[in-house]
């Protein structure tokens, strides 16, 4: 693999846990409401 490879992929990484983050805390204040 490239270092654009690698780095594209830590990208993708980093997207997806703060969508993670996103949908949970949506989850989190759906429950409380």
């Amino acid at each position: 693999m490239t270092v654009y490879q690698l780095k594209y992929d830590q990208l993708m990484q980093v997207s997806e846990r703060i969508v993670h983050l996103k949908t949970n805390k949506k989850q989190l204040y759906g429950r409380k409401l």
